[in-house]
């Protein structure tokens, strides 16, 4: 395959500067630089120990990328199931030039394999989907911090939540462009008021200066200027929701809001608890007595319907967020569906690829990243979450480079609660760091108080 002038690009950044980030929109090959990078530092160096960080959903996919764009032979080691000792074990014994090591960021902060990744230095380091340390103060982001390499690389078509979320992905890779200093970071380029236990951040500033260190050691390729993809189709479906169902609703949402106005919880408490509205309306919930409410919800009504007018040999993806609606749509009685799954507990993605299954039901969490769904034209959201940068990276899941069919996005929600409300959200959110990446820093990034978004994720 002949590579993009981008991908070119790409490998001379990091070749060159040493510490680089790819923030290249999702499909547009960055596996594909990586490993070209790797290819020729061992061509010229005789030598090329590297270390890829990615979420545990991708671990599997990287040997098919080396097998698909690699000329050189290397030892790739990606365990799935071992335990961390296992894993540390097994680098410690049989680390040599040739090795590429697939570790997941949930196990490299942990002993002992943690003792065994900062005891090498490693040529290079590739955190794909670097987001995920994206919070300074969590275990993964601090344990990045100390590994050491020669060549270190972020991977990611969604580098920010917020102008803040870059720093700790800095931090790694040079962290010289931002400094040391969270607090300083944050003094610099936000505005806070102190809330007496704690201080808020309310709005943004100097982020002309964010945009022009951000772009100092990283580059950035948008799809549509890359590739030509069949076009995409978003098409909101709404229900409406049974008395039943509307009665616990009203009387939840009617709760949470005297709570919070009473200071019973706190505002980022409140928007926590409200997402058990949205798990309302998929028809399912637990109360706080430990009695559960399950009805059928009306969207379910909708995926049914959406499902049962498919052909047989059509493949489809469903993207939800709760463990309860995952198992309610595998006990769904479709002729000629067959049901597969991708979540934080079970991988069936390989057997939805290879044409065992014609439905896939993924938890949005577990199968937003570097996880290629192009078998699919269609897939459908039953619940997702606050969270734009899953919602982001699913949507790129089927609209990327190998499709070759136009796409059609199916968004379930319930009218009048909740559901609507996250979704509108989630669109503003994206179009504000779309903003920001592209330098359009005049239009981006007023952050509203909490107590804000709460009244306007609450109130009717």
């Amino acid at each position: 395959m002949k590579p993009w002038d981008h991908q070119i690009k790409n490998v001379q950044n990091v070749l060159q500067n040493k510490a680089w980030g790819i923030f290249d929109d999702m499909g547009t090959g960055k596996s594909y630089s990586a490993i070209e990078v790797l290819n020729q530092i061992y061509e010229t160096q005789g030598q090329c120990k590297t270390l890829i960080v990615c979420p545990c959903s991708v671990i599997e996919v990287w040997p098919y990328q080396f097998q698909k764009h690699s000329r050189i032979q290397f030892d790739i080691y990606a365990p799935i199931n071992l335990s961390v000792p296992k894993k540390a074990g097994h680098i410690k014994r049989f680390l040599h030039p040739k090795m590429i090591c697939v570790l997941n960021y949930e196990a490299i902060w942990r002993a002992p394999l943690a003792q065994v990744l900062t005891s090498i230095k490693w040529d290079c380091i590739f955190l794909d989907e670097s987001h995920r340390i994206a919070a300074p103060g969590s275990k993964v982001s601090w344990f990045c911090k100390s590994l050491q390499a020669t060549y270190k690389v972020l991977l990611t078509g969604t580098p920010l939540r917020t102008p803040l979320s870059i720093y700790a992905q800095y931090r790694f890779l040079n962290p010289k462009i931002f400094g040391k200093s969270f607090n300083a970071f944050k003094t610099y380029y936000a505005n806070e008021i102190n809330m007496g236990t704690f201080k808020k951040v309310v709005s943004y500033k100097n982020l002309d200066d964010l945009y022009k260190r951000i772009y100092c050691c990283a580059s950035r390729v948008k799809r549509e200027d890359v590739l030509e993809l069949p076009a995409v189709t978003n098409v909101v479906l709404k229900s409406t929701m049974p008395k039943e169902m509307q009665k616990v609703y009203s009387q939840l949402h009617e709760d949470l809001i005297a709570q919070w106005e009473q200071g019973i919880v706190s505002a980022s408490n409140a928007l926590v608890k409200a997402l058990r509205l949205q798990q309302l309306t998929g028809g399912y919930i637990r109360f706080d007595d430990g009695t559960d409410f399950i009805m059928d919800s009306p969207k379910h009504d909708q995926l049914k319907d959406l499902l049962e007018d498919l052909p047989e040999n059509e493949p489809f993806v469903v993207f939800c967020r709760y463990t309860n609606e995952i198992q309610r749509i595998k006990d769904f009685k479709i002729t000629d569906r067959t049901f597969a799954e991708l979540s934080g507990h079970m991988n069936q993605l390989q057997e939805w690829q290879t044409g065992k299954y014609n439905t896939l039901v993924v938890q949005i969490r577990s199968g937003g990243v570097g996880i290629d769904m192009t078998r699919s034209c269609y897939a459908a959201y039953l619940s997702t979450g606050y969270d734009p940068l899953d919602y982001q990276q699913s949507m790129a899941r089927l609209d990327r480079q190998g499709q070759d069919r136009p796409v059609t996005l199916y968004h379930l929600m319930v009218a009048d609660t909740i559901d609507e409300k996250i979704h509108m959200r989630l669109e503003e959110k994206h179009r504000t760091t779309e903003n920001l990446l592209d330098g359009n820093i005049n239009t981006v990034f007023q952050k509203e108080a909490v107590d804000d978004a709460v009244r306007s994720f609450l109130k009717p």
